[in-house]
Order: C-alpha cells, then sequence, then structure tokens
C-alpha cells in the first residue's frame, strides 16, 4: 500500500523553479555578483526575477490537471494548493524584482532608477511593467479575495497573457539572460511548456481535453437546499470510470452554467453518475432548474481520497454535504470492514442521506454511523470520536467545510495522529 503525498510534486516544483539560479550563478564569478551595495540589490533582484518567473510557470503547469499532476502531488487538491502557494509566492517575487534592480541604482542616478519603474522608450521595460501590473491586479484579486468561481476562472484566464508578456520582458530585456544561452534556452522551454498547457485548458479544453458527454436524467430537489442529479451516459461505451471517493469537473451546456465546476460522487458507477449539491450561491442555485435532458460534459476522474487504498480499520467524518463521497464509499464497501462514519450536521432536518447510510449499515458488516447532531449536542470535536472510536492505527478521512477539516486535524494531530493518516478532500465553491 503506498499512501498518498505530495513530496514529489513538491520537490520537483521546487527544482524547476530554482534551476534558473544554477544557470545564472555560471556566468559570473560570486565575488562579481556580491560585494557592496550595488552589486547586491542588482543580482538580488535578478535571482527574485528568474526565481519568479519559473514559479509563476510551474503554477500555470499545475493547474493544467493533467494526471500526472494528480499523481505527482497526491490527489489533485493537494497540487491546487500549491499552485496557490507557488503563485502567491511568484506575485511576491516579482513585486520586489523592479524595486531592487531600482534600487540598486538610485545611489548613482534616481533618474536611470526611475526608468525601470516608469514607461518610457525601453519597450522590454514596458512590457515588464505592464505584466507586473496586470499580475498584481489579478493575484490580489483571485489571493486575496474571494471570488465566485466563475469569476476566479475567468482571472486565471488571463494569467496566461500576463506570463506571456512577462515571458518576452526576460528574453528581450537587456540582462543575463540575452548573453548566457543556457539560462535562455531554460526560460523559453519552461514559458512555452507553461503557455502551451494553460491553453491547452483555459482556450482549446473544449477540443482536446477528454470528456464524457452526460444526458441529465433526473432533477431532485431534497431538505436542507439539496439538489440530486442523475445523469446517464449518451454512450453507453463512454462511461467515466471511478473509485468511490473520486471527484469529477462537469461543465453543463447551459448559457446560465457555462463554467466547469468539481464535484464529488454520489454514486458507485458511472451509469447512472449523480452527485448532491448543496445550493449555496448562484451556479448551484441555478443547479435545480436544469431541464431534464440537459447535456454535460464530465472530465476526470480526480483525487485520492479512496478509502479501498488504505487499510482497515478506519474512521470517516462527514460534515454537511461532504457526505457525498462517503455514500459511494459505503455502497461499494464488498467484504465485512470496520469503519465508523461520523455524519456532522446541524439538526435531524439537515441529515438528508442519515436513512440511506442507517440502510448501508445494516447490509455492510462492520460499518457503523454515528450522527452527530451540533445544535444540542455540541461543536463536534477530536474528544467526540475517541468517546466511540478508538484513533490510534487507524486511517482517517474527512469532507466537510474546510474550517472544520483544518481545526479537526490539529485536534488529531495532537493525539499523536500524523498526517500520513488523515486524508481530505477540499475543494469548495459557490
Amino acid at each position: 500500500m503506498r499512501r498518498a503525498t505530495n513530496l514529489p510534486g513538491i520537490i520537483i516544483s521546487l527544482a524547476f523553479s530554482l534551476a534558473p539560479v544554477t544557470f545564472w550563478l555560471t556566468q559570473k564569478p560570486l565575488n562579481q555578483r556580491f560585494g557592496n551595495f550595488i552589486l547586491n540589490a542588482t543580482s538580488t533582484g535578478q535571482i527574485l526575477g528568474l526565481v519568479g518567473l519559473s514559479m509563476f510557470a510551474v503554477s500555470l503547469i499545475i493547474s493544467s490537471r493533467l494526471k500526472i499532476i494528480d499523481s505527482l502531488f497526491g490527489g489533485m487538491n493537494r497540487a491546487y494548493i500549491i499552485h496557490h502557494i507557488f503563485g502567491s509566492v511568484a506575485l511576491i517575487l516579482l513585486l520586489f524584482h523592479p524595486l531592487l534592480l531600482a534600487a540598486a541604482f538610485f545611489p548613482v542616478s534616481w533618474h536611470r532608477s526611475a526608468l525601470l519603474l516608469l514607461p518610457g522608450t525601453d519597450w522590454a521595460i514596458n512590457l515588464g511593467i505592464t505584466a507586473q501590473l496586470l499580475l498584481i491586479s489579478l493575484l490580489l484579486l483571485t489571493v486575496y479575495r474571494e471570488l465566485p468561481y466563475h469569476l476566479w476562472r475567468a482571472t486565471h484566464k488571463f494569467l496566461g497573457l500576463t506570463f506571456f508578456i512577462g515571458g518576452l520582458h526576460s528574453l528581450f530585456v537587456t540582462s543575463d539572460t540575452s548573453v548566457n544561452l543556457p539560462l535562455r534556452y531554460y526560460l523559453i522551454t519552461l514559458s512555452v511548456t507553461a503557455l502551451l498547457l494553460h491553453l491547452y485548458r483555459t482556450v482549446f479544453g473544449r477540443f482536446f481535453v477528454p470528456r464524457f458527454r452526460y444526458t441529465v436524467q433526473k432533477v431532485n430537489s431534497l431538505e436542507n437546499h439539496i439538489v440530486e442529479l442523475e445523469l446517464i451516459p449518451k454512450n453507453p461505451d463512454r462511461v467515466l470510470r471511478f473509485l468511490p471517493g473520486q471527484f469529477m469537473f462537469i461543465q453543463f451546456l447551459s448559457p446560465r452554467l457555462g463554467e466547469s465546476h468539481p464535484f464529488s460522487i454520489l454514486s458507485n458507477s458511472g451509469n447512472p453518475l449523480i452527485l448532491a449539491v448543496k445550493s449555496l450561491g448562484d451556479y448551484t442555485n441555478r443547479l435545480r432548474d436544469i431541464p431534464i435532458g440537459g447535456q454535460a460534459l464530465v472530465e476526470g476522474p480526480f483525487g485520492r481520497f479512496i478509502s479501498a487504498n488504505y487499510p482497515y480499520p478506519q474512521i470517516w467524518i462527514a460534515g454537511g454535504i461532504g457526505i457525498t463521497p462517503f455514500i459511494s464509499m459505503a455502497e461499494g464497501l464488498t467484504v465485512p470492514a470496520s469503519v465508523d462514519l461520523y455524519y456532522v450536521i446541524k439538526d435531524p432536518g439537515e441529515a438528508v442521506y442519515l436513512g440511506v447510510l442507517q440502510k448501508l449499515a445494516s447490509q455492510k458488516s462492520g460499518f457503523r454511523i454515528f450522527p452527530h447532531f451540533s445544535k444540542n449536542q455540541g461543536r463536534f470535536t477530536a474528544e467526540t470520536i475517541i468517546s466511540n472510536s478508538p484513533v490510534s492505527d487507524k486511517e482517517i478521512f474527512l469532507c466537510g467545510p474546510p474550517p472544520m477539516m483544518h481545526s479537526l486535524r490539529l485536534q488529531l494531530n495532537k493525539l499523536g495522529i500524523r498526517n500520513s493518516h488523515i486524508h481530505s478532500e477540499e475543494f469548495s465553491l459557490d
């Protein structure tokens, strides 16, 4: 049994991000790079620019959702966390890149220093200024504001244009990249790869990304603002094959639901394909109005949130609509397995799937259900778990609101449970 880990992906991402520094160091000896304020500021600014551009490229590559990305990071949700971190760090590095270069010239000539920060006659520098202003605007929106999912996706499409302009700046500005051929070829290769994958995902995805076409067969409005969608494959030979616990990206072919969203899978097979969504915002509110016969494109499967990949006994913890992957996993239990499922909801009125789970528990040996109604029983904590289920030497699966999962992970860590034994799926949208 091989545990999912994001370590290979992190190591490879850091290696590609820091590689330009290795080429940069071969250009001149260190005593010609550092030694006084001007040299120190110039060299540091150059390093920040090279690493920032490379991290930007790596961030775009990670967001391409290739299957190898899923494998390297131990799950697409972990890959997107690293994508977010690398994008944020790239923003900071690229922000300080021109400031340090300008600071290096300030003691000599404030005019020359200003030329690096303000538009002028040097078109290569103008490209860099344009790219930086676009990057700051877009990343501040996506990193420091809670945008609706469709606007978040729209801003990410423009990141490719920003990266393209910044890449042109790095290749044509007078610097080490114009004379150091290994460095120049490396940046060209990395940049072209990132741009092609970004275009593959955002612009040409409808033509090249493998997807399955499904038709909406049923739309059921359940209690607690939950809508359940049942879809059947348009071609019986083209069915999404997945393992219980995985998720998919689905795009409904409707003008009001055009963007692709991630959803956990409620059913245990791809025919029919069932998902349950809680109305949390504009997009999810519109799902209940999808007409019968409506078309959808499904991409996947993704994720390593798969109980069958790990030994039993296990503990499953679901918060609210986070119950969906656990229903799929419970239905997929084919042998007696020791599994305790904690279904955390506000009150019995929100326990939409409790009856389904209790029926499964009566059919599956070793599968136990512990509903927790926080309105009456108080906050759900790790102490609640250990009062019924010993946690040592068990695999623990979490799916629910991110604050709940983060809090429980910290509590379990304090009880001596290592993160390698705690598995979570952390996508959220509105």
